[in-house]
């Protein structure tokens, strides 16, 4: 019939994702995503990510020299290495799970940077 509004039809392909689609990293579909790892599957992952083979597809937020120190409850980092560091003392200490997914949707992956569709993917994949 005219004028109707119908909803957008999904078709399965086989195409590779773009990487620069990317998902906003407090979507609910990202966040049950990365409950469903453990506490150590989801820091081996982030630590997957930080690798310097992943930044093409899975770049975090770092302190830019030109904005002002981040003061939040995740302060941005100024390199890769200092955020490895933050995951890796993660891992060697006791603590929740929520609080390692606050860290990258409300920290290292929040705003511009978001979560890559490819990320989201690998979450799921584990």
């Amino acid at each position: 019939m005219a004028g109707q509004n119908h909803p957008p039809v999904a078709i399965p392909t086989t195409t590779a994702l773009a990487h620069a689609d990317r998902l906003p990293s407090t979507s609910p579909v990202v966040v049950r995503s990365f409950y469903r790892l453990s506490r150590p599957a989801l820091l081996t992952l982030v630590l997957h990510w930080l690798s310097a083979e992943q930044q093409p597809t899975c770049a975090p937020h770092l302190l830019s020299p030109r904005r002002p120190l981040d003061r939040g409850p995740y302060p941005a980092q100024r390199s890769l290495e200092a955020l490895r560091h933050v995951y890796r003392e993660m891992q060697t200490r006791k603590g929740s799970k929520k609080e390692v997914v606050d860290r990258i949707v409300e920290g290292d992956w929040v705003g511009g940077s978001g979560v890559r569709k490819t990320q989201g993917m690998t979450a799921d994949a584990k």
